[in-house]
Parts: C-alpha cells; structure tokens; sequence
C-alpha cells in the first residue's frame, strides 16, 4: 500500500480497461488493492497477502496459482516479475547470439533469433590445389579486418568437395572435383574464437602450408646441382680463387633461392659460392 511509480500506473490503467473504477494516478491506494483482489477472485485465485506497511505489499500484480510465491513474499523477500516479452529460455549456457533481424526490420510473432551452444569456429572455402595441402593441425593466423583482432588457429577439419553423381561420365566427375571448392573449418589454438567475430565474413585466414626452414643458408638455386645419384652440391670459392665442390643438402626452394645445411660446417655465411649460367 502506497507504493508509487509507473509499474502502478500500467496496472491502474489495465484495471480501468477491465472497467474497474479505478483511477490511474501512479499510487496504490485502497482503491486499486481492492480492484486487484477483486480480479483474482473473478479468476478464481487466491491474491497474496502481506502484512500491513511489509515490503512485499498487500498485492501482487500477478495470479499466483501456486502457494509458492505467496510463502516468499510472505518472508518480506525481493519478487521481481519480468513480462514474458522480455524473456528468452536458453536450454544450454553459455551461449552465444549469432543471428537477430535486421535493425529496421518489422517483426511479428514468427521473428527468430539464433543462439549457439557451441564452439565458435571458422568455416572457409580453398581452391583444390590447397586443399591437398591441408592436413589437420595445421597451424596459421586469422585476423578480423579493420579491427586490430588476430589469433592463432589451427585446421580442425577439411571437408572435400562433392562430385555430381549425375554426371554421365567419369572425366566429367572428374573434371567437376578438380574445379570444386572444399571447404576447411579452424578453430583456436588456444582459448575461444571472440564472440564480436561471430556473423563477421571479413576474416583473413593465413596457414603455413608449409613448415618454415630454420638455421639454413640462403643460396641461389643456380648455385646448386645434382648429379645422377641425387647428390646435390655447390661450388665454394676458395683463398686463393680455386672452387671446391661441398656436398650439401637441399632443403627447400623458392623463387630461385634454396635454402641448404651442409652438415659437416664447411659452409658458412661468409663464402661465396659460384652460380652458372
């Protein structure tokens, strides 16, 4: 009794449009306590009670069919009552918001929103001339672009193209997976993918699709030969002018450079080796 505010001016207002005689002025007066008993005893429910001048009130602003929220209220503990437009029942927790309409958009009582209980996870499509390359555990690095937001992924699974079963022959489907994209899921290395990059397509994925080389000489390509054997070797320039031919091992080459180790340290950063051609 006596309360005040906006929450007892919405139900002086819903009484009066049930014809109660009830004005809405914002204060629970008498009046409006007797109205509200009223309309729980036209609904066949008991109104709660509370004693006079108490915190839980005279009255609720809800039937309570069960006993249960009157024993609360009747402790002088906090109630709150929420309208049911504003509340969302998630099965499972955490979970996250990763589809709502469009600002703007008119919703009736058919719009959805999407929620995910699950682990957040990347979803790209490769060319098939990477996706031959692809191994699970592969490691790189996925940043959110236009936003200083990168981490460090790993591909969890790669998923081959379908081939059209319709296809009358076996060049066809052939033909048809050689041009087909395959998609490839990533998720976090370590930690959970951010949920701001949930709904985001502007993620630029980077995989080392090969290991890196590491404690190797850089060579130029033309430097380095191979005999019928496989024995592969450079020509390293001596003191006095003359090459010696130092067996090496190739590690890896790109764009005319090879990267090589010859085990046994007679090649070092500080000699020149002799390129042909």
């Amino acid at each position: 009794m006596g309360a005040r505010g906006d929450d007892v001016r919405m139900i002086q207002q819903a009484l009066a449009d049930l014809g109660y005689a009830v004005g809405a002025d914002g204060e629970l007066g008498r009046a409006t306590a007797a109205a509200i008993r009223e309309l729980y005893r036209s609904a066949g429910a008991q109104a709660p009670q509370g004693s006079e001048g108490s915190s839980a009130g005279a009255v609720a602003a809800e039937p309570t069919p069960s006993a249960e929220p009157t024993a609360v209220a009747s402790q002088g503990q906090p109630v709150l009552v929420l309208p049911a437009s504003e509340v969302i029942i998630v099965p499972t927790l955490p979970a996250v918001l990763t589809s709502v309409p469009a600002t703007g958009t008119a919703v009736d009582g058919e719009a959805t929103a999407t929620f995910s209980t699950q682990e957040i996870t990347l979803t790209a499509t490769v060319p098939p001339a990477i996706q031959a390359r692809l191994t699970s555990g592969l490691a790189g690095t996925a940043t959110l672009q236009g936003q200083d937001m990168s981490m460090d992924v790993a591909v969890a699974q790669v998923n081959s193209p379908q081939q059209d079963a319709l296809s009358p022959t076996q060049q066809e489907q052939e033909d048809a997976a050689d041009s087909a994209e395959a998609s490839v899921i990533l998720r976090a290395s370590s930690g959970q993918i951010p949920d701001e990059w949930v709904g985001h397509s502007d993620v630029l994925v980077t995989l080392n699709l090969s290991e890196p080389v590491l404690d190797a000489l850089l060579v130029p390509q033309r430097a380095v030969s191979a005999d019928v054997n496989g024995v592969t070797t450079v020509l390293v320039e001596q003191k006095d002018g003359s090459f010696t031919q130092v067996v090496v091992t190739e590690l890896g080459c790109v764009a005319g450079t090879c990267a090589v180790d010859a085990e046994d340290g007679t090649l070092t950063e500080d000699m020149s080796v002799r390129v042909d051609g």
